[in-house]
């Protein structure tokens, strides 16, 4: 009981606690260099199936970091993502993309294509 009594007052001590600093592997100046990315057939087909499963903005035929907390698209998709996605497309492929600071959220962690 008085383990219990102890730990219910050390309580609101912990929760205050600075939680430690998450580094971010988004810059915050922008416009910030990235890129946009998806799985071909090597040829004139390609899918963004994957970009479904992450916070990504479809960019015609190519997937897009939207938010800061996306990964970077050219190190997610990769040959074994697309080959595992669709057989038929096997190739990951990816073009440099400008992302900017979102004009429909203040805040700097949500981005839009330049």
């Amino acid at each position: 009981m008085q383990f219990f009594l102890v730990a219910l007052l050390a309580l609101p001590a912990v929760l205050a606690a600075p939680t430690p600093a998450v580094d971010d592997p988004w810059p915050t100046t922008f416009p910030i260099s990235s890129f946009a990315c998806s799985c071909t057939d090597g040829g004139s087909r390609s899918t963004i199936g994957p970009c479904l499963y992450l916070p990504g903005i479809a960019l015609g035929d190519y997937c897009a970091p939207a938010v800061a907390w996306s990964p970077h698209m050219e190190d997610y998709f990769t040959n074994d993502l697309c080959v595992s996605n669709d057989p038929t497309m096997p190739k990951a492929q990816c073009i440099p993309i400008k992302l900017c600071r979102s004009t429909l959220a203040n805040d700097p962690k949500y981005f839009q294509i330049c």
